[in-house]
């Protein structure tokens, strides 16, 4: 959005180094200055009203947000969206991606009902975009509402390399070029659609956009690392992203010796459908319990992991674990070189 000249905040969750990220004022991380202000000033208000630590850290955000001259903000709202506490904002545009088993211990596991929480995010009358195969029971919501729907792949679209995008009044637009970025093509087109209804053609420049995606880049989402050649951070936790990460791993797999997956996660999570999907891209797995109350055991890991491979070694820290595969990679390249 800065590119077509508009001051844009975004808030998100969870954090990958630092508390900061949460929070950005035109693609910089808010400073501590401007949180510890918006904590004190949170903290001075709600008087006896408990808050959780996600409560606390949202209204903390909306703060910094509001308070800025900004033309817009973009929020994430997560676990179910009916339930997240950023559905306190009525929002001008709402987005869902994808749906699929996630946050089993608060929505279930049932995807019709998934869907109708997530649905909690829409607004009566307002736009409302919707990803790739949701679920009947989001756009049953959306009907009741009389959102304005428009649905990826048929009301905007990759043609030939261009993005076919719908204005407000459903007048056609068309974006030159289509970025290969490391991201599901159903959410670069989301985000070509949603600039589109935000600008609706006031000086819309598209070439100005395509730059921009080009250089989209997001933390722990296939993120390579800068000093091993080879080695990915990625934190998806539902079948969805594991099939994207699959899909990724077969193809950088291709002609190379094997692929080695550190792993872990947390208990509420839908790991045996995490792991299925990945089962047939991963040559061998390195588990270890991760350092929170929500972690799944090592024994709970080694139990599901069993499942799909006999190839799997246990740790006691990812650190531990991370640390032996580069160990073993080293030497592999040393044996080679020497041989």
């Amino acid at each position: 959005m800065a590119s077509q000249g508009l001051r844009c905040g975004t808030y998100t969750s969870p954090h990958i180094s630092k508390y900061n990220e949460r929070v950005q004022l035109l693609g910089v991380d808010a400073s501590d200055h401007q949180l510890v202000e918006a904590f004190q000033y949170i903290d001075e208000v709600r008087g006896d009203t408990p808050l959780t630590y996600f409560e606390f850290g949202t209204l903390a955000a909306l703060y910094v947000l509001f308070n800025a001259d900004l033309d817009v903000v973009l929020l994430e709202i997560g676990l179910g969206g009916r339930l997240d506490a950023v559905n306190i904002v009525d929002a001008d545009i709402s987005v869902i991606t994808s749906i699929d088993i996630d946050h089993i211990d608060w929505l279930g596991d049932d995807i019709q009902q998934i869907g109708r929480e997530k649905a909690g995010i829409l607004r009566k009358g307002q736009p409302f975009l919707a990803g790739e195969n949701l679920p009947q029971s989001v756009f049953e919501c959306a009907e009741k509402l009389a959102c304005q729907t428009l649905v990826c792949h048929e009301d905007f679209y990759i043609d030939d390399d261009l993005v076919s995008v719908a204005q407000k009044d459903l007048s056609r637009f068309k974006f030159q070029g289509f970025p290969k970025l490391n991201l599901p093509d159903n959410n670069i087109l989301l985000a070509y659609q949603l600039i589109a209804l935000l600008l609706d053609g006031r000086s819309l420049d598209a070439d100005s956009v395509y730059r921009s995606m080009c250089n989209v880049k997001l933390s722990g989402r296939l993120e390579q690392s800068s000093q091993v050649k080879g080695l990915y951070f990625d934190v998806g936790h539902n079948p969805h992203a594991a099939r994207f990460l699959k899909s990724f791993l077969l193809k950088e797999g291709e002609g190379k010796d094997k692929i080695e997956v550190v792993f872990s996660a947390l208990a509420d999570k839908d790991v045996r459908g995490v792991v299925a999907e990945l089962s047939e891209s991963v040559d061998r797995w390195l588990i270890a319990p991760l350092n929170v109350d929500r972690a799944m055991s090592i024994a709970e890991l080694q139990s599901v992991l069993s499942e799909v491979s006999d190839k799997v070694l246990s740790f006691e820290t990812i650190d531990q674990a991370l640390a032996f595969s580069l160990e073993q990679k080293e030497k592999e390249i040393s044996a080679m070189t020497t041989g």
